[in-house]
């Protein structure tokens, strides 16, 4: 549907800007409805609770789990 197709759009732009931002490199991060949010890999309870606030901010909305990759990172696409 377009309405996906745009989000997605959206989602992957944020992506790519959030890579030139220090703050999220290295980083884990949760994209949802034009927001990008840190997800922590330290504290299971702090990830479980962004995840569910999330869910029932945007239930409708599927959003994008992802790693921000490193400066000099290289990543093999198979």
């Amino acid at each position: 549907d377009m309405k996906n197709n745009i989000d997605r759009d959206k989602q992957e732009k944020l992506i790519i800007s959030a890579s030139t931002n220090p703050t999220y490199k290295g980083k884990h991060v949760v994209v949802v409805a034009n927001e990008i949010h840190i997800l922590s890999t330290r504290d299971k309870n702090s990830r479980a609770k962004l995840l569910t606030k999330l869910a029932k901010k945007y239930p409708n909305t599927i959003p994008t789990i992802t790693l921000i990759p490193e400066e000099n990172t290289l990543i093999l696409i198979i």
